[in-house]
């Protein structure tokens, strides 16, 4: 999950600070990828609403992008 969607669901950051029990500047100072272990916290709260993702969303990218330059990197062989 985003961080936009969890602000979404709470209403605004001072909300979902207050009900992860954590002070508002911590909840700033997180990414849009929130932090996997927020994530588990905030789909327990909400009973599954929000679900955690398995991996954040710039890993996927990342790994998506090193797939895409391994397949450039190796001719395709093609068959008879």
């Amino acid at each position: 999950m985003t961080k936009t969607e969890a602000l979404d669901l709470f209403g605004s950051l001072s909300e979902m600070a207050k009900a992860l029990g954590v002070k508002y500047q911590i909840a700033w100072g997180w990414r849009e990828d929130l932090p996997r272990e927020v994530q588990c916290q905030i789909e327990q709260l909400t009973h599954g609403l929000l679900k955690a993702s398995a991996k954040p969303w710039r890993v996927l990218v990342a790994e998506h992008v090193a797939a895409m330059e391994h397949e450039e990197e190796e001719p395709h062989k093609e068959t008879a």
